[in-house]
């Protein structure tokens, strides 16, 4: 116990110090300082929830590869991402219970589980993102940003049992689980915990295997490492990916970082501590402020807590970080 409390201890402390380089860091750069960091911060929380030595032993990889013949240097939500068998990130599956066999698969079917970028998807892709809000109207009713449906995603929430739900006005999309929907949660099918994050109602993705409900800290998680990959190995097809004149993806790439990053961060927390931290509500105004902001107010968080166990047990912690963060 006291090796891992060793080894999460080290994991904080470098994932603390690059998320500090990574927001001062320009986007040609800065997804590969937080892949760095969100990298970190999950191998501390898998040493700290987890005495799974497979599990453990999957930071020995990335468990995925970027490969430059599979990055489109014209659509790059069509760049293919392999799943490999073993990694990190297939450790990061297992911490949820979750599981993928090794496969390709498309950007599109990442970045279309980030939260608050649905209209920025829509706007840049013409089609629905996979991930919907809460509209908190007492009828357990979620939107989507977009008024049309493409082939592919129809068939998903079909599948799911909201395609009945489906209400369209001219700027987004209206649906609310079904009774059978629920019956699917009762029996197993899918987990609960995958599908419902905060507001969100995470839709389960296509893969091929079929409908798997994979937990949002997946999505997030694997789009910074790609972004990251894609800087190291690929710098000339990333800087046209993040080309304002040239890509018509531009902004919403750039703006996928920030959402990811915060709200893996957020996972991580909820993982450690059972909730959610609670001053994580912003708006669009300004994500850049928010993630600067919220990010180190969670690490705070922590640290209050590994102090307070620490006195409830009569022990001396040794804090992963200083306690101010900034």
């Amino acid at each position: 116990m006291n090796q891992h409390s060793d080894v999460a201890a080290a994991c904080f402390r470098q994932a603390n110090e690059y998320y500090k380089v990574a927001i001062n860091s320009d986007i040609s750069t800065s997804p590969l300082v937080y892949s760095y960091a969100l990298n970190n911060l999950l191998k501390g929380v898998c040493y700290l929830k987890s005495f799974d030595d497979e599990l453990l032993k999957g930071f020995k990889s990335h468990g995925f590869s970027v490969n430059g013949d599979k990055l489109s240097k014209v659509d790059a939500l069509s760049s293919r991402i392999i799943l490999n068998k073993k990694g990190a990130v297939i450790s990061l599956l297992k911490l949820y219970n979750n599981h993928l066999d090794p496969q390709e698969i498309k950007l599109y079917k990442i970045i279309r589980h980030i939260p608050d970028i649905d209209n920025f998807y829509f706007n840049s892709s013409k089609s629905i993102s996979l991930i919907a809000k809460n509209i908190k109207d007492g009828k357990n009713n979620y939107i989507i940003f977009g008024n049309s449906l493409d082939e592919e995603t129809g068939e998903i929430l079909q599948e799911f049992s909201l395609m009945g739900n489906i209400l369209s006005n001219d700027s987004f999309i209206m649906c609310c689980p079904t009774m059978l929907n629920k019956q699917y949660f009762e029996e197993g099918l899918f987990d609960r915990n995958n599908v419902f994050y905060k507001d969100y109602m995470n839709i389960p993705e296509k893969y091929e295997e079929g409908l798997k409900d994979i937990n949002i800290s997946f999505y997030c998680y694997l789009l910074i490492m790609s972004y990251g990959m894609m800087v190291r190995y690929n710098a000339n097809i990333w800087e046209k990916y993040i080309d304002k004149k040239g890509s018509s993806y531009s902004t919403l790439i750039e703006l996928s970082i920030p959402n990811a990053v915060i709200n893996f961060y957020y996972q991580m927390h909820y993982l450690l501590f059972g909730f959610y931290y609670e001053n994580d509500a912003y708006t669009e105004i300004d994500i850049k402020k928010m993630i600067d902001e919220s990010t180190p107010d969670i690490m705070n968080n922590i640290t209050r807590k590994l102090k307070s166990r620490g006195i409830q047990y009569g022990k001396d912690v040794i804090l992963p970080w200083e306690e101010k963060v900034r």
